[in-house]
């Protein structure tokens, strides 16, 4: 479409066309299939944690050591390959790194390998 806008109608323009993509988003992220996944994917977090030992944790890994030198380092890293490699969202890996979500436990291990820190 060769139309050009104001600057405010182009603004409003814009808002309505980012509204509707939006609502398709909103329609398939409820969509059976969408919800099914999100069952899915929970069940297999929750049976991760059941299954998690905490005697696992090696002694050196405390949570003075994962908050002063894993955690801050995260941020380095790409977002979808901490992703990957924990098996859990990108959006969690981003509450991670933003500081909004401590990692579960069970991810420090695998967390400070890919870090490359460990044993000192």
């Amino acid at each position: 479409m060769d139309t050009q806008y104001c600057g405010e109608c182009g603004r409003a323009e814009s808002a309505k066309r980012l509204a509707a993509v939006s609502a398709l988003g909103r329609i398939a992220a409820t969509s059976p299939e969408a919800l099914q996944k999100i069952s899915d994917r929970m069940k297999a977090q929750r049976q991760a944690i059941s299954r998690w030992n905490p005697a696992d944790l090696p002694e050196w890994l405390t949570d003075e050591y994962f908050s002063t030198r894993i955690w801050p380092v995260l941020g380095q890293f790409p977002k979808r390959k901490l992703a990957e490699a924990l098996g859990v969202s990108t959006d969690y890996v981003y509450q991670i790194v933003s500081g909004t979500r401590a990692p579960h436990r069970r991810h420090w291990v695998r967390l400070a390998e890919l870090v490359g820190v460990g044993g000192e």
